[in-house]
């Protein structure tokens, strides 16, 4: 379960221009959020439908073709989405108009060249969501480095030069220790010229049990853990062996779907065990009242109101 982190790359020189937009990952959710309901498969006002390749490309009644390929102000679509006028924009005036963010990516996917899947690759893509599709071949390179460099290479740019090596000790040990290194650390990286200096390094930091402390500082935030309750008198909640539980997942660098299900529910587990219960004390994480006059009912629902929002934005969001 452990956070990969680069510390090595410095920012690319020189400012990146557009990036690439696609129909799968960008522009079809904007379609489905803001157009299915009046131009998808149950409906298809003025003869026009959205939500496939094949639609999009033979257009509506009106007869004119929704892009011109690179020019997004002779295009039909674009000029629908971008009029000011709520009663000639689209979506019409009684839904939400589309962002400026969204209008700028439909027009720079028409600019360059409003690129649509085949009838080979809809088969392939079928309504699964863009990031569930496989790779369709591996980089020559073998890795993400390599995909970075060629796009970089196609803009005139190139990675900046490699960090010195104080540098990269210092990054390393600020960005997984939250702390710097010693001045001996250092100097003995320094001195180290071995081809493996690097990578000893960063297996000496991930053993370190700061870096448990490091990465439970990053989840302890998420999950809203405190030592109080948080509501009028703000009386003690000790739940610090939760915390200690977090700091040993990362340094036993537990797996994650087993630090999901022990949080969730580790005291329902059969047989669990007590770090598996203290894990669960994740559910006892939020502001909970000791005054004598509550309603049981009223804040009950408020219990499991927190629940779900912070399950959500924590393991969905």
């Amino acid at each position: 379960m452990r956070f990969s982190v680069c510390v090595f790359l410095l920012p690319v020189s020189g400012a990146l221009a557009a990036e690439m937009v696609e129909y799968e990952k960008d522009i079809r959710p904007i379609f489905e959020a803001n157009c299915y309901q009046c131009h998808g498969a149950e409906k298809q006002k003025g003869n026009l439908r959205l939500d496939s390749p094949a639609g999009i490309r033979r257009g509506g009644d009106s007869g004119e073709p929704l892009f011109v390929l690179g020019k997004r102000g002779e295009s039909y679509l674009f000029q629908l989405v971008s009029r000011e006028d709520p009663g000639e924009a689209m979506p019409p005036k009684e839904k939400d108009a589309l962002s400026q963010a969204d209008v700028a990516k439909i027009g720079l996917w028409i600019d360059q060249g409003a690129k649509l899947p085949g009838k080979e690759e809809v088969a392939r893509l079928s309504t699964d969501h863009w990031s569930f599709q496989p790779v369709a071949e591996e980089h020559k390179h073998g890795n993400v480095d390599g995909y970075l460099e060629e796009a970089l290479a196609a803009k005139g740019l190139q990675f900046s030069s490699r960090a010195d090596r104080r540098t990269l000790i210092r990054r390393l040990y600020l960005v997984m220790l939250g702390l710097p290194p010693s001045p001996g650390e250092v100097e003995a990286f320094l001195r180290d010229k071995s081809p493996e200096a690097w990578s000893a390094l960063v297996e000496k930091v991930l053993a370190s049990p700061h870096y448990g402390e490091r990465m439970a500082a990053y989840w302890l935030d998420l999950v809203r853990f405190a030592d109080t309750v948080g509501y009028h008198g703000d009386q003690p909640h000790n739940i610090s062996p939760y915390r200690d539980w977090v700091i040993g997942a990362f340094n036993d660098n537990l797996p994650f779907d087993r630090f999901t299900r022990e949080q969730l529910a580790g005291d329902l587990l059969p047989g669990s065990t007590t770090e598996q219960k203290v894990a669960s004390g994740y559910n006892r994480l939020l502001q909970t009242t000791h005054e004598g006059g509550l309603q049981l009912k009223e804040y009950d629902a408020i219990y499991a109101a927190d629940r779900v929002r912070n399950l959500s934005e924590v393991w969905m969001g």
